[in-house]
């Protein structure tokens, strides 16, 4: 089935995905150090969504 999205497209959605990832992963760093008032649980949800974030960004990137 073709894409009904364009190359540039996934592309900025892919930089938009790689941003966010970025921000959860920093957003736990500060929250484990205890720099903010997230539980353990919230923390753990940020680092847990990086990686998937990360993934789908390069699932959108991966040539068709």
């Amino acid at each position: 089935m073709a894409s009904k999205y364009t190359k540039e497209q996934k592309e900025g959605l892919a930089r938009f995905i790689d941003t966010i990832a970025a921000s959860s992963f920093i957003g736990g760093v500060v929250g484990l150090t205890g720099h903010s008032p997230l539980s353990i649980w919230e923390v753990m949800t940020l680092f847990a969504t990086c990686p998937i974030l990360l993934l789908l960004s390069w699932r959108l990137r991966k040539p068709s």
